[in-house]
């Protein structure tokens, strides 16, 4: 059985391969965000990569979570930009960008205690 970590990682790992192939980057295969059998595809196929435990439902949840950060990340990227208007989130490394639109989608939109979505990031 998945943590809730597991299952965060999972999604995570869609997000930064979503926003790559949203920037065009061919040595990426793109992954289109509409494409929800895609990105289950992927995301089953990462977890076996990387023996992971999860379960069909996990692997669902990690697929929602996913798109709707993925989604919301126009709001998470705002937010960025009134908060550290020197740094953007174009400017941040997607790894860190990815982790960020995660954590306020989990904020914002989960309502998750910011206390914890704030661990989890880091």
């Amino acid at each position: 059985m998945a943590t809730p970590r597991d299952i965060r990682r999972l999604a995570f790992q869609a997000i930064f391969q979503l926003d790559a192939s949203e920037q065009s980057d061919p040595s990426i295969a793109p992954m289109d965000a509409e494409d929800p059998a895609g990105i289950r595809a992927w995301l089953a196929a990462y977890a076996d990569e990387n023996a992971s435990k999860l379960r069909p439902a996990e692997i669902e949840k990690a697929l929602s979570l996913a798109q709707d950060a993925f989604a919301d990340r126009r709001a998470a990227d705002d937010a960025i930009r009134r908060h550290a208007p020197t740094w953007p989130a174009v400017r941040q490394p997607a790894v860190d960008r990815a982790i960020l639109r995660l954590a306020h989608y989990e904020i914002t939109q989960l309502n998750l205690d910011p206390r914890i979505a704030i661990n989890e990031a880091v």
